[in-house]
């Protein structure tokens, strides 16, 4: 049935060190992110949602233990389809858990000067996994 929802959210992952290249690196990714859930089908006190989501940010490489120890930032842009399933708790608390995949569309590939061996390469697809718990105004 049709019954669209959007919702406006917003995303930071930092990964561990990670080593190669003769220096280590480290990422972060800060970035907001759209999600429009057209239709919903219920049953019993769930609700299921089929989800498109854009996420719109910055990716940033830091570079250590090698000279010259550089930062890179990129745009991140990523698309991506997800699944949504909402419970109600009781009046207007809820938990929702949504799972999907995202297609990064930059994919950009990062490694140390002068050596050019990559450090890190963007996969073509990635998980998304939340788990929330809200209260409805």
């Amino acid at each position: 049935m049709l019954s669209p929802l959007v919702h406006l959210s917003g995303h930071f992952a930092e990964s561990r060190e990670l080593s190669g290249g003769g220096g280590t690196a480290q990422f972060r990714r800060v970035a907001g992110r759209v999600t429009a859930c057209p239709v919903a089908a219920s049953a019993a006190m769930v609700v299921l949602r089929p989800c498109a989501l854009l996420d719109v940010g910055q990716l940033r490489a830091t570079g250590s233990n090698v000279a010259p120890a550089l930062t890179a930032r990129t745009l991140w842009l990523e698309l991506g389809a997800t699944v949504r399933a909402e419970a109600r708790i009781t009046g207007p608390l809820f938990v929702m858990a949504e799972l999907g995949a995202g297609f990064p569309l930059v994919r950009d590939d990062f490694y140390f000067v002068p050596s050019r061996v990559p450090v890190h390469t963007i996969p073509p697809v990635g998980f998304i996994g939340a788990l929330e718990l809200g209260v409805r105004i």
